[in-house]
């Protein structure tokens, strides 16, 4: 079935929880930011059902930040809230996938920043649990505290487009490592509160939804709720998509494909020569990622390479040094 790209923002809060905007604010944020699809994740709460819905061209959805005091994990698709504080985290995943949902660990180095008055609550070997169906593997709010201190507040405020560091290597080379062993699909978050922190728009949710996006290649949607959030959230589910830095440079339109039309997160079957390809909205940096290590590195538009061994691919992006986007793997296999 034809795929079409739609571009959204994943891991939201709002006044359900510890968030600065209403629903209606969070929308009109969305419009400003040219987005199709929202998922709002309050901590510790899942708001009615019914709430969820098309408000005026953009798809609204609801999921949940499980928020004990370390180990956050952002749980969709799921049917009841789930209220749990400390423990193991492999009870809180498996409670969702017993309701039928999905989940991702998200910011799982946290180590939060004093000068925010945010305490750290990061993952302890988040890649031992089973059942979790990816990693947040980059959050803009994140990137944000991680290094700030007065100086870099400054400076960030003037030129808010180089505070993004991108993911950390560590936490890619820990995604390559579990893609060894099974798909773990990845995602980006902004962790959007509004003006929370500062009253400075740098913070402003309409800012936020213009910076590390999630563009989920799924069959057209229709206008109609129920079927939409099927297509959505299964699309997110088997990683058919990628995370990009729009604010550096819009990213609608790029594509990592088969040269025959498979897109991340499917598998296809080693031929003796399979051809996988980009198309891109701009020319950058692009690297080639084979099984963790770079295969091949090009600055182009468009590009056409050939393999031949069984593994996943995945493709980074940077423009002028930066981050710009990643792709979730094509998993090619022998049998």
């Amino acid at each position: 079935m034809e795929k079409k790209e739609y571009v959204g923002v994943i891991h939201i809060h709002t006044r359900y929880s510890d968030g600065s905007g209403s629903l209606r604010e969070v929308i009109e944020a969305g419009k400003k930011a040219g987005v199709d699809f929202l998922i709002i994740t309050d901590h510790d709460v899942l708001p009615p059902r019914e709430k969820e819905g098309w408000y005026e061209g953009i798809l609204v959805l609801f999921g949940e930040e499980i928020s004990p005091s370390r180990s956050h994990y952002l749980a969709l698709d799921i049917e009841e809230e789930i209220k749990y504080r400390e423990g193991s985290p492999q009870e809180y995943i498996d409670e969702v996938n017993r309701q039928g949902g999905f989940g991702f660990v998200c910011h799982p180095f946290y180590r939060g920043n004093p000068l925010l008055g945010l305490r750290p609550h990061p993952w302890e070997n988040f890649y031992l649990y089973e059942g979790f169906t990816g990693i947040e593997i980059w959050s803009f709010m994140y990137d944000w505290v991680r290094k700030l201190n007065p100086i870099k507040l400054l400076y960030y405020l003037f030129f808010p487009h180089h505070a993004p560091e991108g993911p950390s290597e560590r936490l890619l080379w820990l995604w390559d490592e579990l893609n060894k062993r099974r798909k773990v699909v990845a995602i980006g978050g902004t962790d959007a509160h509004g003006n929370k922190f500062f009253p400075f728009s740098i913070f402003s949710y309409s800012f936020a939804f213009r910076t590390v996006r999630t563009h989920v290649f799924s069959p057209p949607l229709e206008g109609k709720v129920g079927r939409d959030r099927e297509k959505i959230l299964s699309s997110l589910k088997e990683g058919h998509s990628f995370i990009a830095l729009d604010l550096l440079a819009s990213s609608r339109g790029f594509v990592f494909s088969t040269q025959e039309g498979n897109l991340p997160g499917e598998e296809v079957k080693l031929r003796e020569r399979l051809t996988l390809k980009i198309t891109s909205p701009r020319e950058a940096h692009f690297r080639l990622i084979h099984n963790g290590k770079v295969r091949e590195e090009f600055f182009a538009r468009f590009k056409e390479m050939e393999i031949g061994e069984e593994g996943f691919y995945r493709i980074e992006g940077y423009i002028g040094g930066k981050p710009w986007l990643f792709t979730n793997p094509i998993y090619v296999r022998k049998d």
